[in-house]
């Protein structure tokens, strides 16, 4: 599109990548560009956003594969679908971790009150 050359539905998968890191991270991607200087960034010097260091490796690997520089190299919509379900056991392992990791340090501190935030609704 930038560069005047035929896309496809790659193009979608680059998206996707992006917006599965804005997920992960709950931020946006090139917060500090403008959406030319952004467009500029990745497309002619290869940017993308940074995996954070807590993103299990297997998301990040699916973000990486997703915004790939070449096109063919970025998996089709099928194959993101069939990695983000080999991986799902591993989101769900990391989110119960965590959340055991919470009543953890809680039950330590003593803390006999759970906060607003993070109380089920």
């Amino acid at each position: 599109m930038i560069q005047h050359r035929p896309y496809d539905h790659k193009v979608d998968v680059y998206s996707f990548g992006i917006v599965l890191w804005e997920l992960i991270t709950g931020m946006l991607p090139f917060h500090n560009m403008t959406a030319v200087q952004a467009a500029f960034a990745v497309v002619n010097k290869g940017v993308r956003p940074v995996v954070p260091h807590d993103c299990l490796p297997a998301l990040g690997a699916i973000m990486t594969r997703c915004w790939d520089a070449n096109p063919d190299v970025r998996p089709s919509f099928t194959e993101v679908v069939e990695m983000l379900e080999v991986v799902e056991t591993e989101i769900v392992r990391d989110f119960w971790l965590k959340q055991e990791m919470f009543w953890t340090i809680c039950h330590s501190a003593k803390i006999s009150r759970v906060p607003e935030y993070a109380q089920e609704n």
